[in-house]
């Protein structure tokens, strides 16, 4: 176990960093920036659909060269990506298509960056060391989620009031690239080589057919898939709007938040509850076993969806404490009952012949759950009239989810 300690916590930053950027921050990004919500809502989960088809080049991953080499090359890739990303935000009138076009090919090489680390991480360690790390693995991508969502509109913003808004997030998006430069080193130094021969003989195509049928003719395919798509389905809304709802005019039905604000709000202080939500699910989970947390898992993470339909409806002034307040219990909430998703994925593939392709399959499930209703987010809001219409959708959307659970195997 202390030779996990070296690499996990650097790889799961590492991993956080970039999904976390083009998903959540590219919004408060676009919307500082000016372009309309419509707009970057549809084109910003148009880019994450690498996340989605992840599995169609996840043989690939498992047949050439080693998971660490993959691991190792889409680090470097993405450094050099975020350096012309945070370079694109000084292009004037060109910035959004040429950004868009680069946190696509972030999303591409983060894309293979998850398939080798999460195969990588089955690999290395034991069931035992797997079961261990879970929770760190967990802990320091929410790290990662604290710098993109919180660290990084926060220099922005700070920069951004002294110059402008693009040479803000110029500075942002480069410096994180710097600090990826430097996981990057941390993750080759500490990451041990490990011997690979599954499906190195196998045709891509054929790994990519195996691990399909395999992955749905599990014992209870059908509600396993079911619960995978549908459990994220509230907050798959809800991740497009939140940060414009913050940072959007009083007039217009947000709370006027400056993007400083909302990154100490939303993006430290939320990410924190959300890691301490994390934390303590992994431990409860681990105490009593995934089947009798599960109903109370899924309670934490849908029900308080609706912090977000009252901040909307009575619209508490930015400096009060209800609004810390509303988002800190909405994410503590989430990082405890997401454990249970990601403890339900583990335990599905755990036995598969292709474990990371199979990771890979359930974990493009889960982003084009995401993916589908954060496309329509902008025009809901256009179609509704009010952020909090678009709140009480996303909170009646956590509905299927907690059925599919109801007819879910889970075994302990």
């Amino acid at each position: 176990m202390k030779i996990g300690w070296r690499w996990v916590p650097p790889l799961y930053v590492f991993q956080g960093v970039p999904s976390c950027l083009v998903m959540t921050t590219s919004a408060l990004l676009y919307k500082d920036m000016g372009v309309s919500v419509t707009s970057f809502a549809f084109w910003t989960s148009i880019v994450c659909l690498p996340w989605s088809f992840k599995p169609l080049w996840a043989p690939f991953v498992e047949r050439f060269k080693s998971k660490r080499w993959w691991v190792v090359s889409m680090q470097a890739l993405l450094v050099v990506l975020f350096v012309a990303l945070g370079l694109s935000m000084l292009l004037g009138n060109y910035f959004y298509p040429v950004s868009l076009l680069l946190m696509l090919l972030v999303a591409f090489a983060s894309a293979s960056h998850d398939i080798a680390c999460d195969g990588y991480y089955m690999m290395a360690l034991s069931e035992r060391e797997q079961s261990f790390f879970v929770g760190i693995r967990s802990t320091f991508y929410r790290v990662a989620m604290v710098a993109s969502t919180g660290l990084i509109p926060i220099v922005a913003g700070r920069v951004g009031a002294e110059w402008s808004p693009a040479v803000g997030w110029a500075a942002a998006i480069t410096s994180a690239g710097a600090v990826l430069l430097c996981l990057t080193a941390l993750c080759r130094c500490g990451m041990p080589r490990v011997a690979e021969t599954v499906g190195r003989q196998d045709n891509g195509l054929d790994i990519l057919l195996r691990a399909l049928k395999s992955f749905f003719s599990h014992p209870g395919a059908a509600p396993a898939v079911c619960f995978f798509f549908f459990y994220r389905l509230g907050e798959s809304v809800l991740a497009k709007l939140v940060t414009p709802f913050l940072v959007e005019d009083r007039s217009l039905g947000g709370l006027g938040l400056s993007v400083q604000a909302c990154g100490t709000v939303y993006g430290t202080l939320g990410i924190l509850m959300l890691t301490a939500g994390g934390i303590i699910g992994g431990v409860l989970a681990s105490r009593f076993g995934l089947r009798r947390m599960l109903v109370p898992m899924l309670l934490f993470m849908n029900l308080p969806n609706l912090a977000y339909v009252a901040l909307a409806h009575f619209q508490p002034e930015a400096s009060s404490l209800w609004v810390s307040a509303a988002v800190m219990v909405e994410q503590f909430g989430y990082g405890f009952g997401f454990t249970a998703y990601m403890l339900a994925i583990l335990r599905y593939v755990s036995n598969a012949e292709y474990k990371a392709a199979e990771y890979a399959i359930a974990t493009s499930i889960m982003s084009l759950s995401l993916l589908l209703p954060g496309m329509a987010a902008g025009f809901l809001l256009e179609s509704l009239g009010s952020f909090e219409a678009v709140f009480i959708l996303a909170s009646l959307a956590t509905i299927p989810g907690m059925v599919a659970a109801a007819f879910m195997k889970v075994d302990d």
